[in-house]
């Protein structure tokens, strides 16, 4: 039984990190996660970025938007800068418009969703007709996101699509190192995309306003932008990816990682269990969350193995799935060669720390939309 119970375990989430594997190899030999072309300066963009509470931060993504758009030539836009706090953020350039959402607006969704739905309805009202690309108020952007996600309207092959995250080290390097399996983790995302759909970070997002029109962000859940992907695909739109970096910084503090990846876990759980999205939109989220919480079993039973070869005819496999997964953390990590080996040592002790995280995600589940520390 306990044979069949590792197999099982083996099966799920070694399927996982193979999969990841085969969506390294397309990137690379695809040659599009990553664009390298021109821009394409005739479309018009709305940047809007999504702030609670660290104002601050804010700033340094408008300055990044401006800094790169000027860079390339391209004036067809402007920044929302999007938040229901009411401390007053002041801009000089007639380009920025901050929106903050009333007290007395109602509706059905709430946190990040609530402002969201928010500056839609304010793009109806202007009969807005053109892309809106989503940051978070931690994110920036450089010369090559705005190259990829303009190039994309013209040449792309969907009405919403995604871009690769890039985490820089911006509070506990513990923390920032063990992130780096989320920098590698977009190469599976490009792989899915170029089937047609994958579920979307709500950062880093670029959706023409017709979508955004018809799907709307009236969502009771915690991630958001995952039913936003799911309910696109129903209504028969296609995901892409554009393939434009996105800047951002790791958890604080671990307190803050815990948050998070709480959040995390418990909206995704909230979503494959919501009854108004078909089966196959779950699928990926469903494997994700067994991964999630079998990860800290396998992680150790492979280990075990290793060393004492207790299941002989799983040796050679377990041996080249623990090259795949630390290549991951090798490969996701933006800093130096030293860092990235640190990061590739380490892979086992954030997958076991991960999988904890899970397991309390399951007995105490977030219900409110955590604010994380970031710096």
């Amino acid at each position: 039984m306990m044979l069949l119970f590792w197999l099982i375990i083996c099966v799920i989430t070694g399927s996982l990190i193979y999969l990841w594997f085969i969506a390294m190899l397309f990137s690379v030999i695809s040659r599009k996660f990553l664009y390298s072309g021109k821009a394409e300066l005739s479309p018009y963009f709305i940047f809007q970025i999504t702030s609670k509470e660290c104002l601050e931060t804010v700033k340094k993504g408008v300055n990044s938007i401006i800094k790169s758009c000027c860079s390339v030539g391209f004036v067809n836009y402007e920044i929302w800068v999007v938040t229901d706090n009411l401390t007053p953020l002041i801009f000089t350039d007639s380009r920025i418009r901050v929106i903050v959402v009333p007290d007395k607006f109602k509706c059905r969704s709430k946190y990040k969703a609530r402002a969201l739905e928010y500056s839609r309805r304010k793009r109806i009202n202007k009969v807005y007709n053109g892309w809106i690309y989503f940051m978070d108020e931690e994110n920036w952007i450089t010369e090559q996101t705005i190259k990829a996600i303009t190039n994309f309207t013209k040449h792309g092959n969907a009405k919403l699509a995604s871009g690769p995250l890039m985490f820089k080290n911006g509070g506990s390097k513990f923390i920032w190192l063990g992130d780096s399996l989320r920098g590698a983790e977009c190469r599976l995302c490009h792989l899915g995309h170029s089937f047609g759909w994958w579920p979307m970070h709500g950062e880093n997002l670029l959706v023409y306003s017709k979508v955004e029109k018809d799907i709307g962000w009236e969502f009771e859940c915690l991630t958001e932008d995952i039913l936003f992907s799911a309910y696109a695909g129903e209504r028969g739109y296609r995901t892409g990816w554009h393939g434009g970096e996105l800047y951002s910084t790791s958890p604080a503090t671990f307190f803050d990682f815990i948050k998070q990846r709480r959040r995390w876990f418990s909206g995704m759980s909230h979503f494959v269990l919501n009854k108004n999205v078909k089966v196959k939109y779950k699928i990926t989220e469903f494997h994700l969350l067994l991964c999630w919480l079998t990860g800290p079993i396998f992680i150790i039973g492979m280990i075990a193995n290793l060393f004492y070869n207790f299941i002989p005819f799983l040796h050679y496999y377990l041996y080249f799935t623990l090259i795949i997964f630390s290549t991951g953390y090798f490969i996701g990590c933006k800093g130096n060669f030293y860092d990235k080996l640190l990061a590739t040592l380490l892979c086992c002790v954030f997958g076991i720390l991960e999988g904890i995280v899970a397991l309390i995600s399951l007995v105490k589940p977030s219900v409110n939309f955590d604010i994380i520390g970031k710096k």
